[in-house]
């Protein structure tokens, strides 16, 4: 990013805090594992790394970028179901993967599997008129070149 940057240019990240702190995802992690094996979720889980916002901001300071600003921050994320929530991991994000080799009914099959093991998982105030929102935390970043 430092390299594309014009002089005084800024760049500005967003990433995923721990897990933990995103119960609807840490529930869907759960049941991945539950459903498809160990490390089924390693993906999901691979964009939580960072716990802290100040782990990101070292990075940046690392590779000589100026002015890291950081902050974190929780939004709502919402789905129609939860059902849609995970159709929409295990089908548009790089944990399509998990089911390239199932056929179309097995794929539907094991989706369903893993939404009803994801419901298991949460608390009732994240279902609610069966929508599925839950908190998301998220570290923000912002630095310069200077």
């Amino acid at each position: 990013m430092k390299r594309v940057l014009v002089s005084s240019g800024r760049v500005a990240l967003s990433v995923y805090s721990a897990i933990e702190r995103t119960p609807g995802a840490e529930a869907f992690a759960s049941a991945l594992d539950e459903r498809l094996g160990p490390d089924a979720s390693k993906i999901k889980r691979a964009e939580h790394i960072f716990a802290d916002a100040n782990e990101v901001g070292d990075l940046l300071r690392k590779e000589g970028l100026d002015d890291v600003e950081l902050y974190t921050v929780t939004k709502t994320i919402s789905f129609p179901s939860v059902l849609d929530y995970v159709r929409f991991q295990l089908i548009a994000t790089p944990m399509a993967g998990l089911l390239a080799d199932y056929q179309a009914s097995e794929r539907d099959s094991v989706i369903e599997a893993v939404a009803s093991a994801t419901r298991l998982r949460l608390d009732p105030s994240m279902r609610v008129d069966g929508r599925f929102s839950f908190p998301q935390e998220a570290h923000i970043a912002i630095a310069s070149k200077l």
